[in-house]
């Protein structure tokens, strides 16, 4: 099967869920940056020569971001953060612009080379994580992002509280100045290019994600929501045997020896062509 580009939207006006859903999450990140500290470039001599080709160095900086700041100047925001569903029940762009104006905010219609629509805003906060998913084939780099990042202090309820990715990253120590037509900040709809490792994962963290934490969180990978009453009735059945909280904690404990293991298996696998690319 090819690769696929998996989508998530949604919001969450609960600060507290906001804030909570976070510190399970910086614990994933913690483990994942172990992997990749140990292993900052492609492990198998096919990718690495890829990485050469392109000028991509090893990833030797911050492999996640744990975001709680203010941002001010021209912040392009993508509307898709807003849009409903996936596939073909998808908001159309002119759907999404229509309710963006009703909101009172903003819009700019593009028709190239798809019509898109954004909104603007001249503040907000961004609070959340933002990891960059290990894998030893480093196949995506800067699609490579899992973004729980939640856009809040912009004064309009369509917005406050939604899922965003942060696309512009050198802007948050500073208080430098922008022009008036300057972009400060993107912030577009989060997603992430994933090629057989972690698929089946990211579904179940997304479900948990949602069953815990996000009501109105909406997942796409192939379809909506794979497999996702198979995890709901997991779900259910843990926390009517040990109760909403532990089991809640039990699962994502669980979530995190998976994502272990699948890091392992792939890093043998990658070492294996490695050592057979080796021996040609």
């Amino acid at each position: 099967m090819p690769s696929v580009i998996t989508r998530w939207s949604g919001k969450c006006p609960d600060r507290q869920k906001r804030d909570h859903l976070s510190r399970y999450l910086t614990v994933l990140a913690e483990i994942n940056h172990g992997y990749w500290a140990e292993h900052p470039a492609p492990i198998a001599s096919i990718n690495r020569a890829m990485h050469s080709a392109a000028g991509i160095v090893p990833l030797t900086g911050p492999t996640w971001r744990e975001f709680d700041i203010p941002v001010e100047g021209r912040i392009v925001v993508s509307g898709d953060i807003i849009r409903s569903d996936f596939g073909d029940s998808r908001e159309s762009s002119s759907v999404v612009a229509e309710r963006l104006r009703e909101s009172g905010l903003p819009v700019s219609m593009s028709d190239a080379p798809y019509q898109t629509c954004d909104t603007s805003l001249d503040r907000c906060r961004l609070r959340g994580i933002d990891i960059i998913v290990f894998d030893p084939r480093r196949l995506y780099p800067g699609n490579d992002r899992l973004s729980i990042v939640f856009l809040s202090d912009t004064g309009c309820p369509l917005i406050e509280g939604c899922l965003v990715e942060v696309q512009e990253r050198g802007i948050f120590a500073g208080s430098q100045p922008y022009g008036p037509d300057e972009v400060a900040c993107q912030l577009a709809a989060p997603s992430l290019h994933l090629r057989y490792m972690h698929e089946t994962w990211l579904d179940c963290l997304m479900a948990w994600i949602k069953w815990h934490f996000l009501d109105e969180l909406c997942y796409w990978r192939n379809e909506e929501w794979p497999d996702a009453k198979l995890y709901n009735d997991w779900f259910a059945s843990a926390a009517e045997k040990q109760g909403l909280i532990e089991s809640r904690d039990a699962v994502f404990a669980k979530l995190c020896d998976e994502f272990v293991v699948e890091c392992d298996t792939w890093i043998d696998r990658a070492e294996r062509n490695f050592q057979g690319n080796e021996a040609q």
